[in-house]
């Protein structure tokens, strides 16, 4: 019988360094998405935003196809109700008895200020943030007032979109609402540090949300590459 033909050692060669290069890429963008990216989870419960929410992407749809111009893209407009709408419950609080059950739910400490909450792996829940100082509701205000204006702002929010698509009475699970920045946008960095300094504030409870940042993960494309180069 004829011997077999050699081993291409050069084109196995080759093959490796292109998927670890494609797992470097995914990475690389995966890596990228969390200098840009924000996570809202807004549940379905009474008082959420999301009826809101629902009701201004249909008007907005509806405006459209009437031929009216869109000066702000829906994606912004979204982004832009839901932190008007947090800013106006947030300057409504202004009686004892609102403070006190906020105060008893845990979102105001003593002092009336709004706190911190982060997820502890150990206890497998989440607890206040002792290590972040909490602010006060001119505070979390002044920089809502900020990240209001800044969302309409042409090309600065590039994705802002659900889980599931926004309808009026919503039930089940919360739902993921996840925000794209332009990095390349002149008001990019204040917008980022605006979030940043927001992220994990109680004062998002008040529209039965959370603002978190993503978490770093392999994206199926590169657990895929990182499983073919392991079987080599």
């Amino acid at each position: 019988p004829p011997p077999p033909p050699p081993h291409n050692h050069t084109s196995r060669c080759s093959s490796a360094a292109s998927d670890v290069y494609k797992r470097q890429h995914e990475d690389s963008l995966s890596a990228q998405a969390i200098q840009n990216s924000f996570i809202f989870h807004l549940t379905t419960d009474a008082g959420s935003v999301l009826d809101l929410l629902a009701v201004t992407s249909q008007q907005w749809h509806q405006s459209r196809s009437g031929g009216a111009s869109q000066g702000v893209p829906l994606r912004a407009k979204l982004l832009h109700t839901m932190i008007a709408e947090l800013a106006s419950r947030i300057q409504s609080i202004d009686d004892a008895s609102t403070k006190a059950t906020l105060q008893a739910l845990g979102h105001l400490n003593e002092q009336g200020n709004f706190i911190f909450r982060t997820w502890d792996p150990t206890q497998r829940a989440v607890i206040q943030h002792t290590e972040k100082t909490p602010l006060s509701p001119s505070e979390v205000l002044s920089r809502l007032t900020l990240l209001a204006a800044q969302s309409l702002e042409p090309d600065l929010v590039l994705r802002f979109y659900g889980s599931r698509p926004l309808k009026s009475g919503m039930q089940g699970g919360p739902v993921r609402m996840a925000l794209m920045f332009n990095l390349a946008h002149g008001t990019a960095q204040k917008f980022a540090d605006g979030l940043r300094d927001l992220t994990g504030n109680s004062a998002w409870s008040l529209i039965n949300s959370t603002l978190a940042l993503p978490t770093q993960t392999r994206s199926p494309l590169a657990q895929q590459v990182s499983r073919q180069i392991g079987n080599r």
